[in-house]
């Protein structure tokens, strides 16, 4: 499960190189964690150029005041509230660092070793209040898996294009291998509610 990342202004500077265009409401608010509901940038397809979007965390879900986050990569093609989205509009959310809990609630910050971006793959639809996206997820490799069975679908830059305009290669990436990680146990917490 990914419910909950970090961006930062220095990652902006490589945000900026991918997209042509971009919303920049989000600089004024940065660092800032990114967690259900929340706005954040995104990065999508418009026209033949990639755009960097705001998006709200999340699908509006079944029950009043529920959202969907995440979406399994293993089964995301054969769920009707998803695979439309994943079929025609893939999107990929840049972050820091992203965290987990782990069975004693100890906070783990997972990042990329040598401070790579974490490129999260995800989609969206347009719902009444505008673009909401999710995030895919996978069964968790051995750098995740003391914390979590579960973790996000990273991407490598020079993936993010193929991953958002390529619809033949969609079902590979949703195959693909995990991304190592490090993590290390934060010593200040923050509440899970």
């Amino acid at each position: 499960m990914c419910g909950r990342y970090v961006i930062t202004e220095e990652m902006f500077a490589e945000y900026e190189r991918i997209v042509r265009d971009f919303d920049p409401l989000l600089y004024r608010f940065l660092p800032r964690d990114i967690y259900p509901s929340a706005l954040a940038p995104v990065i999508r397809a418009e026209g033949d150029h990639l755009s960097g979007r705001n998006m709200i965390f999340g699908f509006t879900g079944f029950e009043k005041g529920k959202m969907l986050i995440n979406a399994r990569s293993e089964t995301v093609l054969d769920k009707i509230t998803f695979k439309d989205s994943v079929k025609k509009r893939r999107c990929v959310m840049p972050a820091a660092s992203f965290y987990e809990w782990d069975l004693r609630k100890q906070k783990a910050v997972f990042t990329r070793p040598e401070g790579k971006l974490i490129w999260l793959a995800g989609f969206y639809r347009t719902e009444a209040d505008g673009d909401h996206f999710v995030i895919l997820t996978r069964a968790a490799n051995a750098s995740m898996a003391p914390v979590h069975d579960r973790m996000p679908l990273i991407l490598e830059r020079e993936d993010i294009e193929p991953w958002i305009r390529e619809d033949g290669l969609v079902s590979s990436y949703l195959a693909s291998a995990g991304k190592e990680l490090s993590y290390q146990i934060d010593s200040e917490q923050l509440s899970l509610f």
